[in-house]
């Protein structure tokens, strides 16, 4: 049976998870019409082949392939057995019903940028999208994916990306989710890195009514490293739950998860910071940080930091801590001049910036301070 067959079934014969911590909506799960999600502009410097990855699952551009068939299911399965995904039900319908998906093959020492700008509207409402990236040896690989919405209509995104990193290779992925408060978002990340290679994974969670993000980093090669960097704004009346997880395979591996936040009134949000050590991974060192600024007193804000060890010889340190605006600095920002928004504004600024410095993003960086301001100032 094929790959796609496969998450199909899995699809049609999981239940539809019920969620504690937060709601669900009622119109999960709609039916895909089989057509490939057009609203989209691609960017890239390199020279390997953007492929369609459902065309490659189903056999038809096999002359440009470098992989296997075999190789290419296995690589996508990565994200079996993930106790922190988002459940059969979620990753059978990504898997098997996306109408958005390319394959990238970067070969050995080649270097590739490539940014995906999704556009939904009323004409392209629902986007699935499905990627696998794979960085072979000493390969440099960036991916940007932005989301956006042109209206003010419920959008849904349902996303899944997949990286392989071969040895010494360095891939950075860029999340940025900026649609309207309508819509909601569920996106997914699965790595998995080998010996001495680097991913990073930059997500910016800005937009949508409901937004969910796993992200599991599998550190397994001699001194890899995985980084994690998030930014989340919570609007009014929005809920936001975010599990970003690390797992340590690898000697003397390393990580870090650094995230900052900031919430409105009657919003809700979860946090997971999660770092595991396998037996074996001596030396390992991971690190995880969270901050929240909680800009009113009705809302909901929860923090879970994990640390999980089969392995002794290992670091593992997590911190997660919650804020409030300091009146005393509003006062004084106040009496130089700003008025109230502004001071606030200028306040929760100043704790994205230092989320943004590390995901040195350059120019997308002003790009999402300018969305943020936007959506504070509403």
């Amino acid at each position: 049976m094929t790959y796609l067959k496969i998450q199909e079934r899995q699809y049609q014969q999981s239940k539809t998870p019920n969620w504690k911590r937060i709601s669900l909506p009622e119109t999960l799960f709609p039916v895909v019409e089989n057509t490939i999600f057009s609203a989209v502009q691609v960017t890239q410097t390199g020279r390997s082949p953007l492929l369609n990855l459902k065309d490659v699952l189903a056999g038809k551009q096999d002359k440009q392939l470098a992989l296997t068939l075999q190789q290419i299911e296995q690589y996508l399965n990565i994200d079996n057995n993930h106790m922190e995904s988002f459940g059969a039900k979620f990753c059978g319908y990504n898997n098997s019903q996306f109408n958005h998906g390319i394959l990238l093959h970067a070969k050995e020492g080649q270097t590739e940028s490539i940014k995906l700008d999704y556009q939904l509207t009323c004409d392209n409402a629902l986007l699935i999208d499905h990627h696998l990236i794979v960085a072979e040896a000493s390969a440099d690989v960036k991916v940007v994916l932005d989301y956006r919405s042109s209206d003010q209509a419920q959008h849904q995104h349902y996303g899944s990306i997949k990286v392989i990193a071969a040895p010494n290779a360095r891939v950075n992925i860029t999340v940025l989710q900026r649609l309207n408060e309508a819509s909601f978002s569920f996106q997914q990340v699965f790595t998995s890195i080998a010996e001495a290679a680097d991913v990073v994974v930059n997500d910016a969670q800005v937009g949508a009514n409901i937004k969910v993000m796993s992200c599991v980093q599998q550190v397994d090669g001699f001194r890899a490293n995985a980084a994690t960097h998030s930014l989340y704004y919570g609007q009014q009346n929005s809920a936001t739950d975010l599990a970003y997880t690390t797992k340590h395979g690898g000697k003397k591996s390393t990580s870090s998860i650094f995230s900052k936040g900031a919430l409105q009134e009657n919003s809700k949000k979860v946090f997971r910071g999660n770092l595991a050590f396998k037996r074996g991974a001596t030396q390992a060192v991971g690190r995880e940080e969270e901050f929240v600024l909680l800009l009113s007193k009705k809302l909901k804000s929860d923090s879970m930091p994990g640390l999980f060890c089969q392995e002794d010889d290992v670091i593992g340190e997590h911190a997660a801590s919650v804020g409030q605006i300091d009146e005393n600095k509003l006062f004084y920002m106040m009496s130089r001049g700003f008025d109230e928004s502004e001071a606030k504004r200028l306040m929760i600024h100043s704790g994205y910036a230092e989320v943004i410095q590390k995901m040195n993003i350059g120019a997308l960086g002003e790009i999402i301070s300018s969305e943020l301001d936007e959506r504070i100032n509403r």
